[in-house]
């Protein structure tokens, strides 16, 4: 089991102690999104950094291009056919 940590608001302005939170989970840029194993100390990191990350527990990790695909938003359209 693992944590999909998304860090989706900046920690500018934020105390020092939040900004060396995040820096050492890896989160360095807002919408950066880490997994980290379940463990207690995890648990106290989030705990510290709650209002500016969205944490999901998932089964298995994604690659990047899976992580990219699924935030990828649909064109709108369906291409039928090419006419050339």
């Amino acid at each position: 089991m693992y944590y999909r940590i998304h860090l989706y608001r900046s920690f500018i302005g934020l105390p020092e102690t939040i900004r060396q939170t995040c820096r050492a989970l890896g989160l360095r840029k807002r919408g950066a999104v880490i997994y980290r194993e379940v463990n207690p100390q995890m648990v106290g990191q989030i705990l510290k950094i709650k209002e500016i990350v969205k944490v999901n527990l998932v089964k298995d990790l994604a690659t990047r291009d899976a992580e990219l695909m699924s935030r990828k938003s649909s064109p709108g359209f369906t291409v039928e056919r090419r006419v050339l």
